[in-house]
């Protein structure tokens, strides 16, 4: 998605990630100053992601991901959008372990390579339910008949006081900022986990 005006010649903020990314598009989309800023957000969700000849190719993985990746590609090989970037916000599950994806700090690379003012934000280590045994917060809390707090009950937490620097996935070649949304947003687990 593309929030404000592309033809006004804006920074931009780049949304970045996974299943996440709708979510904080929307939302930055309807906090920050559209006047001043444009918002893209696109998510690489179903994509095979490659660096080829200098652009970013999206390779959709079923055709339920066939727009969603067309877009990715689209918007990342726009020059006028990654020159107009001042910032990319990359949200994934948990970044620096989550196996799926693993070529995203390559397209952060490569779009600061094109761009080295860009400023890069990683927010990673949500809390969810594990899919496998829990299809959605919404379904458990009908099986269960009661609130959203069900869910934080069953929810997979990041693990505390882990060090970022040791996981697999970790970036050393790029400079960023972390929020730790885990540990932002319910410092004791599911105890201060907001649930509405």
């Amino acid at each position: 998605n593309y929030y404000g005006n592309p033809d006004a010649k804006k920074p931009t903020v780049l949304v970045i990630g996974d299943s996440y990314v709708v979510n904080w598009g929307a939302a930055l989309a309807r906090t920050i100053n559209l006047d001043a800023y444009d918002v893209v957000n696109v998510s690489y969700l179903g994509c095979a992601v490659s660096l080829e000849s200098g652009r970013v190719v999206a390779k959709s993985t079923a055709e339920k991901h066939d727009q969603n990746c067309s877009a990715f590609e689209t918007l990342l090989n726009d020059a006028s959008v990654v020159s107009n970037a001042t910032a990319i916000m990359l949200v994934s599950h948990r970044p620096f372990e989550y196996a799926a994806n693993t070529f995203r700090f390559d397209v952060i690379k490569f779009l600061v390579n094109k761009n080295p003012k860009i400023d890069v934000l990683v927010f990673g280590n949500y809390f969810q339910l594990n899919p496998t045994d829990f299809p959605s917060c919404e379904k458990l809390m009908v099986k269960a008949k009661k609130g959203a707090e069900v869910c934080l009950k069953y929810a997979s937490y990041p693990v505390q006081g882990k060090k970022i620097e040791s996981e697999p996935f970790y970036p050393k070649d790029v400079n960023f900022t972390y929020i730790d949304f885990g540990r932002a947003i319910c410092p004791a687990q599911n105890a201060t986990c907001p649930s509405s």
